[in-house]
C-alpha cells in the first residue's frame, strides 16, 4: 500500500507540480487586465477570456502530449525499474491539466462575475466524484484506478460544472 501511495505520489508530482505552476503563473500573470477588462468592456473581456481558454487548453494537450510520448522515457532515465509500472497510469493521469487549466480559467470568471458559490460546489462535486470512484477503482485497478479517478473527477469539476451551469454555459463557446 506505502509503495503504491508513493507511486501515485510521483505520477502527481510529474504532472501537477511541474506543470501546474506553468498554467498557474500564466493564468494569474494575466488576470489583473482580465477583471479590469470584466469592469469596463465586456466584449473585450469575452475576447481575452476565450483567448485565455484556448491558450490554456492549448498548454494543457501539449502536456498531455508529452507526457503520453515521453513518460515511458522519463521513467526509465530518471528512476529504476520499480517505476516501470506507473508508465500508463502517467500517461492517463497527465491529461488532467487541460481540465485543471479550463477550471482555473473558469475560477477567475466566477471571481470577476461574484459566483464564488459556484466555486465552492464544484469543489465539493469534484472531491466526492473523487473519493467515491477511488473507493470503487483503487481495489481493483489499483494506481490505473486512482488516474482515472482523478482525471474523471476533474474534467467533471471543471469542464462538467460548465456544461451543466445553465448560467455559465456560454464559456463553452470561448473555450472550444
Amino acid at each position: 500500500m506505502m509503495l503504491a501511495i508513493g507511486l501515485f505520489a510521483t505520477i502527481d508530482f510529474l504532472v501537477i507540480a511541474l506543470t501546474w505552476s506553468i498554467g498557474f503563473s500564466i493564468i494569474n500573470a494575466l488576470y489583473p487586465s482580465l477583471a479590469e477588462s470584466y469592469k469596463t468592456d465586456i466584449n473585450i473581456y469575452q475576447k481575452k477570456i476565450s483567448a485565455l481558454y484556448k491558450y490554456m487548453l492549448l498548454l494543457g494537450v501539449l502536456i498531455g502530449l508529452f507526457y503520453t510520448f515521453f513518460g515511458t522515457s522519463i521513467l526509465t532515465t530518471f528512476f529504476n525499474e520499480s517505476y516501470a509500472s506507473i508508465a500508463t497510469p502517467l500517461k492517463i493521469f497527465s491529461w488532467s491539466p487541460i481540465f485543471i487549466f479550463l477550471g482555473m480559467v473558469f475560477e477567475k470568471h466566477l471571481i470577476n462575475s461574484n459566483q464564488l458559490k459556484k466555486n465552492v460546489y464544484r469543489f465539493m462535486i469534484g472531491c466526492f466524484l473523487n473519493l467515491t470512484l477511488g473507493l470503487l477503482l483503487i481495489p481493483t485497478y489499483k494506481i490505473m484506478g486512482a488516474a482515472i479517478s482523478m482525471l474523471f473527477s476533474h474534467f467533471i469539476t471543471n469542464l462538467g460544472f460548465i456544461i451543466f451551469d445553465g448560467k455559465n454555459r456560454n464559456h463553452l463557446k470561448f473555450i472550444f
